[in-house]
């Protein structure tokens, strides 16, 4: 009988502590059966006109694009826009600010300014929201 006297009070446990327990080991088990990314670490190589350089793999296949598109009789109608228009119709091009991106040690592009003020300024909104 002692040794149901040291489990009564597991029993009367309220039913939302039981919920609470509930929702942390499902989250726990979650949490350690996200998959992880185990390749290799990005390292971007960002161009003097601020555009990230292509990978070797994706250099070697948009050379092979481009010439089977050069090598197909009158050209892909899809891309006759593009490639085949005179030389006197002008392109849309950007007149705005070149980025400056700025890679971090861990190879992602860090934030701009803009954007790490439109983060606190909807992390705030959040907050202020569940108050």
């Amino acid at each position: 009988m002692a040794a149901l006297d040291n489990t009564l009070p597991l029993l009367l446990i309220s039913a939302d502590m039981n919920s609470y327990v509930v929702l942390v080991a499902v989250m726990a088990s979650l949490v350690h059966a996200a998959p992880s990314w185990n390749g290799p670490l990005a390292s971007p190589v960002v161009l003097p006109s601020g555009y990230l350089a292509d990978t070797p793999e994706v250099a070697s296949l948009r050379a092979a694009h481009l010439a089977a598109l050069a090598a197909a009789p009158g050209g892909n109608p899809l891309y006759a826009p593009l490639y085949d228009s005179p030389a006197d119709v002008p392109f849309p091009k950007w007149n705005g600010p070149l980025a400056s991106p700025v890679v971090l040690p861990s190879g992602y592009l860090a934030d701009t300014p803009e954007v790490v003020a439109l983060r606190a300024a909807h992390a705030a909104a959040l907050a202020h929201s569940y108050h």
